[in-house]
């Protein structure tokens, strides 16, 4: 047997305690979040009367079944051409998707009702945009909800939304490429 005086034993069993206090905390703010909500692409260059397309797109590792939202974006650089919500996730909606250029809103309120709720990953809605002007053009998800499949209406953790940038450019003209 070691012979440490109890200074030396108090002083390491303290460290032992603030390395294992640290392992917990640093373990639980590394974890991700069960649910993740992105919008596919996040990025991109367009020409302004450049149509292109958007995702919201869904991955949990957790059954769930509601899903709601609000995607804000510039009215003054996009407009809404159509929302496609007839897609893998979501076959029944409280809210249908609906949008407002004169606002730069897209709300929706939706739901499965496949038994055991949503696991894995899939589109919940689908946006097209037209790019109405040059400069920077964001789409922001705000006020974003998904609960679970535990007959409670549990919210789950989403992780932190990310927005989607896009840079508009105006087309240049055939004499401006040849001279």
């Amino acid at each position: 047997m070691f012979n440490l005086p109890t200074a030396q034993l108090l002083l390491a069993s303290i460290i032992a305690g603030i390395i294992g206090i640290s392992g917990i905390l640093l373990g639980t703010t590394v974890m991700t979040a069960p649910v993740i909500v992105t919008l596919e692409p996040a990025d991109g260059s367009l020409v302004v009367g450049e149509t292109f397309v958007t995702t919201l797109t869904v991955k949990s590792t957790l059954p769930v079944n509601v899903f709601r939202g609000l995607l804000e974006f510039d009215s003054n650089k996009l407009t809404v051409t159509s929302i496609d919500y007839n897609t893998s996730i979501a076959n029944l909606w409280a809210e249908e998707p609906w949008y407002s250029n004169g606002d730069g809103t897209i709300n929706f309120t939706g739901g499965t009702t496949a038994p055991g709720g949503f696991v894995g990953e899939g589109s919940l809605i689908t946006i097209t945009f037209t790019a109405k002007s040059s400069g920077e053009a964001l789409v922001k998800m705000s006020e974003m909800q998904v609960l679970q499949h535990d007959g409670l209406g549990t919210e789950t953790t989403l992780n932190r939304p990310i927005d989607a940038v896009f840079a508009i450019e105006t087309p240049k003209l055939i004499e401006e490429i040849l001279f």
